[in-house]
């Protein structure tokens, strides 16, 4: 079941498989479940109902789920003007306290954005508001370092883990990324490639990271 959004997502982006994943490929989408809507699940855990901790009365478990819109093959990137700090206490770790990405994602799609660019304090490319952010340059793809204020990504981590010669991480600046950024979201396993930055077409790229 893990493998299973990989497998749909090669199929969304015709990724080319080799004989014996294709076999399994198709395997996965002979299922039923393969069929299932497609749907974004998250899980909160809380220290229960109370506001303090100190008479908390146990733990709660929040559970939410709404459908998902297809993939696209491709994404529009709005510029925000809200900076990643990276010296500041959250820097790099996945809270609950999302005001500045849900504002930044608003502002995005009230533009007509898919996703937030989001910039560091010193102006170079941090990451979108719910995914990280790699630049393809002459085949390498880039992506900006932890200490520019991004979240570890699970398969951005992964990515630099198994791809060394592939992924590899480096400051980046807006103008690098005009044209071949790629947003990898935080928990899948695909990157969609970017149509446009700043409001600006460019050719949409059919490859996946």
């Amino acid at each position: 079941a893990m493998y299973a959004p990989v497998v749909l997502r090669f199929e969304t982006y015709a990724v080319e498989l080799p004989g014996v994943c294709r076999d399994y490929a198709d395997a996965v989408l002979a299922l039923p479940a393969a069929n299932a809507p497609l749907g974004r699940l998250r899980l909160t855990l809380t220290s229960g109902e109370s506001a303090t901790q100190s008479d908390s009365n146990g733990w709660a478990l929040v559970a939410h789920w709404q459908p998902a819109p297809p993939p696209k093959s491709a994404i529009e990137l709005q510029t925000s003007t809200l900076r990643r700090n990276p010296a500041a206490p959250t820097a790099g770790v996945k809270t609950t306290s999302l005001a500045d990405s849900v504002w930044a994602d608003r502002m995005a799609q009230a533009a007509g954005a898919d996703e937030a660019l989001l910039l560091n304090l010193a102006g170079e490319l941090a990451e979108g508001t719910r995914s990280n952010i790699f630049c393809v340059i002459d085949g390498i793809a880039w992506t900006p370092p932890l200490s520019a204020g991004v979240l570890p990504g699970t398969v951005r981590g992964w990515l630099l883990a198994n791809a060394a010669d592939l992924v590899h991480e480096r400051r980046l600046t807006p103008r690098e990324a005009r044209w071949e950024a790629r947003e990898m979201p935080q928990i899948l396993s695909t990157a969609p490639p970017c149509a446009s930055s700043r409001g600006r077409s460019a050719p949409a790229a059919g490859s996946t990271l």
